[in-house]
């Protein structure tokens, strides 16, 4: 086999939102089916522990590791466009950008999208990822095929699982690798059923809470795709509607429904609340505050916000400007996902939460962060995917630095996981596995799959063993 040499020695990685900073032993990016095969056979037989790494996009510990780090990112090649049968095969380590762009030329397009296209495609499958949309699932109900590097038998091994297999048992590791949280083994290229290429008509408004309070899933199930984002302080909710449109009679002359006042405040708010801050604390308190106030008393403008237009299928779903005025103030979330007949009553138990949370520190809820609400349909694949066999309403609770200590986000975990909340596996999650994995009814099969894919163990982290832990000590 071809022989890799490392690409680097003793060098500290951080995660984008930099919740957590590590050192590899050694660093290896092949850039080659052969290559990506030799590394794995010579750790494997090594004894040593690998760890695949997208574009370090979580907040959670997926990626982190003190051995050795099998990074994606030279493994970028769009590898086949069928135009006919529409689908797409490209390396897992493409960007999401990039993919986007080839199936754009190609006339295709994927139904939903994660609402960032930086992070990598074999990223975006291994964890779930989800876009907003009640009639597709997450990344994995579009997954059609994979191939996988594993170590058995003292080699590498390259796996090729169909969804739809006529073998129940290739039908099983399927499920257990489409959602493997980079345990099974190090997925190498992915094919992606696609559409046919569209527009979107997005459409935002603001609501009052008591106007859409106890119909959130009504709908949810009414729209192709529904986001909803709550602000605590005002008591107003942004309510943004996709409608897709097959042949749209003139071009989107847009990218974004953000302008550049919403930019701004962005930027605002990401100083604000700005995570473990090392200077000017009193000042980002004193905005929090301002903002608060000015939400407050801008309420009946605010409510007669409503703006729409038309955007490309890449751009109707991504908030890239959004992300890019977090560029140096990044943000941290906690997500979970609750069966979406529950969503209503999760919205109900958070808001008695936020309201004694505050009534608790004699405090208003200016300083309390908004919930982000979105909507996805039912996989079915994945056995670590969160919308697993059910519909799900994902809830997005951004975190506040000064609140991180006061186990506000701990009884947030706890409210979510009692209402069968199943985590979002690239989110900061504080809950310990035992807590949450009750709410993952296929975990015995992804551990026995594991097992037979990954016998040695040698891809684990400390993170993916706490998952990857025996059924009998999990089960809570």
């Amino acid at each position: 086999m071809t022989a890799v040499a490392p690409v680097r020695q003793k060098e500290r990685y951080s995660t984008w939102s930099g919740t957590h900073t590590f050192e590899p032993a050694a660093v290896y990016a092949p850039a080659s089916l052969d290559e990506l095969m030799a590394v794995v056979e010579m750790c494997g037989r090594d004894g040593r522990r690998m760890t695949p790494a997208g574009a370090l996009h979580s907040w959670s510990p997926c990626a982190v590791t003190d051995d050795v780090s099998l990074q994606m990112r030279r493994l970028d090649r769009v590898l086949a466009i069928d135009r006919e049968a529409a689908t797409v095969r490209a390396e897992a380590g493409i960007r999401l950008r990039d993919l986007y762009d080839a199936m754009d030329a190609a006339g295709l397009a994927l139904p939903t999208l994660p609402n960032v296209d930086t992070i990598q495609l074999g990223g975006a499958v291994s964890n779930a990822t989800h876009g907003t949309c009640l009639q597709t699932g997450s990344m994995c109900s579009l997954v059609g095929s994979l191939e996988i590097v594993v170590f058995r038998d003292g080699r590498a091994e390259r796996l090729v699982l169909h969804r739809d297999s006529v073998e129940a048992h290739e039908r099983h590791l399927f499920e257990a690798a489409v959602a493997g949280i980079g345990a099974v083994g190090a997925i190498y290229a992915i094919t992606l059923r696609c559409v046919p290429a569209y527009h979107s008509y997005v459409h935002e408004r603001m609501q009052p809470f008591a106007d859409l309070e106890g119909r959130f899933e009504a709908l949810a199930r009414q729209h192709y795709s529904v986001r909803f984002v709550w602000f605590p302080v005002s008591d107003l909710v942004n309510t943004k509607v996709q409608v897709p449109i097959a042949s749209p009679l003139v071009d989107a002359g847009r990218r974004t429904l953000l302008s550049s006042v919403d930019v701004f405040i962005v930027r605002l708010v990401a100083f604000a609340t700005l995570r473990a801050p090392r200077r000017w604390r009193r000042t980002r308190r004193l905005l929090h505050q301002a903002m608060g106030q000015v939400m407050r008393r801008s309420r009946a403008v605010a409510l007669g916000r409503s703006r729409g237009t038309l955007l490309r299928w890449t751009d109707a779903e991504l908030e890239s400007r959004m992300h890019a005025a977090y560029g140096a103030n990044r943000f941290v979330n906690l997500e979970y996902a609750v069966p979406l007949e529950r969503g209503d009553q999760a919205i109900v138990a958070l808001r008695a939460l936020y309201q004694q949370f505050a009534a608790d520190r004699g405090t208003d809820l200016a300083g309390l962060p908004a919930i982000v609400l979105r909507p996805v349909g039912a996989d079915d694949a994945g056995y670590l995917a969160a919308p697993k066999g059910q519909s799900v309403l994902y809830v997005d609770v951004p975190y506040v630095a000064d609140l991180e200590a006061t186990g506000f986000y701990a009884a947030i975990e706890r409210t979510l996981i009692a209402l069968g909340g199943r985590c979002s596996w690239s989110r900061l999650i504080h809950a310990a596995p035992e807590e949450f994995l009750k709410n993952y009814p296929d975990h015995r099969r992804f551990v026995a799959a594991k097992h037979e894919l990954d016998p040695e163990n040698v891809f684990s982290n400390a993170f993916s063993d706490r998952i990857c832990q025996e059924p009998a000590q999990s089960a809570g």
